[in-house]
């Protein structure tokens, strides 16, 4: 059963292609949601999947980029996401 995370990454993430190649994965691998540059320098993403395909995505990240730490938190799903974007 898919659920709802909300990550917050830390770490050298913006100016990278973070944004980019992190939508291409997620598209890729059938993951919805968003992901944004956040003003403190960190990105957010909010990501639909199973377990392991949050892991998987998670694992990536952290052998793509230079990331410091990923902070998660897993919400209720409050809106329907239809495929995976990035935010403005």
């Amino acid at each position: 059963m898919p659920k709802v995370v909300n990550l917050k990454i830390l770490g050298e993430v913006q100016n990278v292609n973070l944004r980019f190649d992190a939508s291409r994965y997620a598209r890729q691998y059938k993951l919805k949601g968003w992901i944004r540059n956040e003003s403190n320098g960190s990105v957010r993403c909010c990501l639909v999947g199973d377990d392991q395909e949050i892991a998987n995505f998670i694992s990536w990240l952290k052998s793509c980029f230079r990331i410091s730490s990923v902070e998660a938190d897993e919400m209720e799903i409050d809106a329907e996401y239809n495929g995976f974007e990035i935010r403005y």
